[in-house]
C-alpha cells in the first residue's frame, strides 16, 4: 500500500489546469496467498483506488487482486485462504466488478493477467 500512496501523491502534484487529472489504467493489488490474514498495511485501499481510478463502480473494473506464492503453500490451504479473501476482505471489491486472479509464478500468466486488465480500460 506504500507503492500505491506514493504514487497517488505523485499523480496528484502533476495535476494543474495545463494538465488535466490523469487517471490510471488499471492497478494490480497482489496477496501472497501464504499469509494468513489481511492487516492494516495489505489490504486494498478501496477509496485511493477510487481516487486513482473514478468512480467507485468503474474503479473497481481497473482492479484485479491478485495471489501470489501458490508454489509455496498446500493447494488446500491456498484455496482456503482465497475463499476467505473472497468473503472478507476482497468481497466489496469483488462485488463492485474487482477479478480475482491466481499468479502461478510463470511469464505466461503474468502477461495474461496484465493482458486482461488492459483489456478492461
Amino acid at each position: 500500500m506504500y507503492i500505491l500512496t506514493e504514487y497517488s501523491v505523485d499523480v496528484t502534484k502533476t495535476t494543474t489546469s495545463s494538465h488535466p487529472k490523469k487517471k490510471v489504467t488499471g492497478i494490480l493489488c497482489l496477496h501472497r496467498i501464504t499469509d494468513n490474514r489481511l492487516t492494516k498495511s495489505n489490504r486494498p485501499p478501496t477509496n485511493l483506488l477510487s481516487d486513482l481510478c473514478g468512480k467507485k463502480a468503474d474503479a473497481a473494473k481497473q482492479v484485479t487482486l491478485v495471489t501470489t506464492h501458490w508454489d509455496k503453500t498446500k493447494y488446500d490451504k491456498g484455496t482456503g485462504t482465497e475463499q476467505q479473501l473472497k468473503q472478507g476482505a476482497w468481497a466489496s471489491l469483488s462485488a463492485l466488478g474487482a477479478r480475482m486472479e491466481r499468479f502461478n509464478n510463470t511469464e505466461k500468466e503474468a502477461q495474461g493477467i496484465v493482458e486482461r486488465l488492459l483489456s478492461t480500460a
